[in-house]
């Protein structure tokens, strides 16, 4: 196998195993990680990429921001390591790969099952968007399908994250994501896209599900009914909404496509004899969605021989270190504290006013 140096920092910890993709400043490889016994996908950037600021706050802000989500349905990051030359960080591995893996295997997918994946997209994204993380970049080769059908959403490398944009990074004018994918505003404008550039590409990725084809300008399908012949009507309905080129069109946020998402499934399913399955799938997305965005944030430490330069990111998703801390330090939000101090003056005033009586 290809020998690859390793920052010292992880010389002597993994073993690579095999090469598992490659593309832009980084290479993803499946590795044994010694200290913890386990099998991890190690993501590299580049040394020659590693050198520039921007691509080594851009890399770690990618593992950052997937590990702050917290979300099932997030590929979960370990750990993340850097020194003098190098940054990695080491995530889950994905037994089942990728979507389009699945695509190129079978030619398509058949819809309920490209809806019940779509859905738990859907899922990460509303977390993702409560974060303001907007991925700019779902496609099925970033759609992972873990060994128990579950989906595990990854790639955040090209993420607009809240309203703190790498300014010096994706300039105004500046196309980013994937033809086809990618929502007209997003092709006129990356850096100020926001969650409906998101839905138009999940929207893009259901057409590519079901009829094994790469999705034209969807924009556009309500003036060619022929672009859509391969998608039962009831999906027909939610890809056309979802891809409209009017941002404020589309659906409003995530759960009301994956409301959609839900419907639809469960009409094919009537007519299947299949059970259907909108108020489990709908509790399962909401209870995901808000115990993702009230979890605590753990302090994750990073592996490192060298101090991070400050970075725009820091603060928004502060994270320190290698492994989450199974006991975060919990936060309060301001608006339950509030709810709380009212609720514990109505019981003082209560027991005062039953005092008085008695």
């Amino acid at each position: 196998m290809e020998s690859l140096p390793l920052a010292p920092v992880a010389e002597g910890r993994f073993e690579l195993l095999s090469r598992l993709g490659e593309g832009g400043m980084a290479s993803v490889w499946r590795a044994h990680d010694r200290f913890t016994k386990r099998d991890v996908a190690l993501k590299l950037l580049r040394p020659d990429a590693a050198l520039r600021r921007s691509h080594r706050s851009r890399f770690i802000a990618e593992a950052q921001t997937m590990a702050s989500l917290g979300h099932p349905n997030v590929l979960q990051v370990y750990e993340i390591g850097e020194d003098k030359d190098y940054v990695w960080f080491s995530m889950e591995i994905v037994e089942g790969g990728a979507l389009i893996d699945a695509l190129q295997r079978s030619g398509r997918i058949p819809a309920m099952q490209a809806l019940h994946w779509l859905f738990q997209v859907l899922q990460a994204l509303a977390a993702a968007h409560d974060r303001g993380v907007v991925h700019r970049d779902v496609k099925p080769d970033n759609i992972l399908i873990r060994r128990d059908g579950s989906i595990a959403l990854g790639d955040f490398g090209i993420a607009r994250i809240r309203d703190v944009e790498f300014t010096h990074r994706t300039r105004p004018g500046i196309a980013m994501g994937t033809a086809g994918y990618m929502a007209p505003e997003q092709r006129e404008d990356a850096r100020s896209v926001g969650p409906p550039a998101d839905i138009y590409a999940v929207g893009a990725t259901l057409y590519a599900s079901i009829t094994g084809l790469e999705p034209p300008d969807l924009f556009a399908a309500h003036l060619d009914p022929r672009l859509l012949r391969r998608v039962p009507p009831v999906v027909r309905d939610v890809i056309l909404r979802a891809c409209n080129y009017m941002a404020e069109a589309r659906f409003p946020d995530a759960r009301a496509m994956a409301v959609a998402v839900a419907h639809a499934h469960d009409a094919l399913a009537r007519g299947t004899g299949t059970p259907e399955q909108f108020d489990s799938w709908m509790a399962h997305f909401d209870t995901c969605r808000f115990a993702s965005a009230a979890r605590p944030r753990g302090r994750v430490r990073m592996t490192a021989a060298t101090e991070v330069q400050e970075d725009p990111l820091a603060d928004p998703f502060s994270i320190e270190g290698a492994q989450v801390s199974s006991e975060p330090v919990a936060e309060v939000p301001r608006k339950e504290f509030i709810l709380l101090a009212i609720a514990g003056a109505v019981i003082a005033w209560a027991m005062l006013q039953a005092l008085l009586l008695a």
